[in-house]
């Protein structure tokens, strides 16, 4: 037990100097962008590369830069046009982490501008466990999202709300609607999947949230 506890914690310690070391790289690469004043940030690009955006996540790769994102942005007040984040919010720890993201958002973004969350729709496996395994939403857990010794209902369930350890908060839409207003947003809807911006492959079983500030003093 108590090896397994050391590995863990030099795990953990290795994996921060690592993100601590791309986040101060990412930083200072970041300047080149701060005479920009209509930029778009993709955050939490993964291997989704946006034209036109500067996208980040936190390794390097398909990244313009590399930052952690629990990390205040480096971009001064009211300088973005549009913000993008698809599936991250449920990585971060709630309220805590999750609302200090979302402020930083909050601040970076122009008055009128546009930020997009997407989360896993938690609601849909929830419902889905009361309809049984017969439910579209085991059907399609199966076929696109679950390893395969997710077997029974309740092992998708785990896996949804967990994902190996790597999801800290599910989401619903009410409670997806109240951070987002809460982190100051005084405009949040609701709104359908657009294959235009969003990723194939996470549609069905996502939530998208525009929001918005009317002003630049909030």
């Amino acid at each position: 037990m108590l090896k397994a506890a050391f590995r863990g914690a030099i795990k953990n310690l290795k994996f921060e100097y690592e993100v601590s070391r791309n986040h101060r790289v990412g930083v200072a690469r970041a300047r080149k962008y701060l005479g920009n004043d209509s930029l778009k940030l993709h955050l939490a690009c993964g291997e989704v590369y946006k034209e036109g955006w500067v996208n980040i996540d936190l390794y390097p790769g398909t990244a313009d830069i590399c930052l952690d994102l629990r990390r205040p942005l480096p971009f001064p007040d009211n300088s973005c046009d549009e913000i993008y984040s698809e599936h991250f919010l449920e990585h971060l720890g709630y309220p805590d982490d999750a609302m200090a993201f979302l402020k930083e958002l909050y601040r970076v973004i122009k008055p009128g501008g546009r930020v997009t969350t997407s989360v896993p729709d938690t609601e849909w496996p929830m419902k889905s466990y009361a309809e049984g395994e017969s439910a579209q939403y085991f059907k399609i857990a199966k076929e696109k999202y679950h390893p395969k010794d997710c077997v029974t209902m309740m092992e998708h369930l785990n896996y949804h709300f967990r994902q190996n350890g790597e999801h800290l908060y599910a989401y619903d839409e009410v409670t997806l609607l109240r951070i987002l207003e809460r982190a100051g947003f005084q405009s949040n809807q609701p709104r359908e999947f657009d294959p235009a911006m969003d990723s194939a492959s996470r549609h069905p079983g996502s939530l998208y949230v525009v929001s918005a500030k009317y002003s630049a003093g909030g």
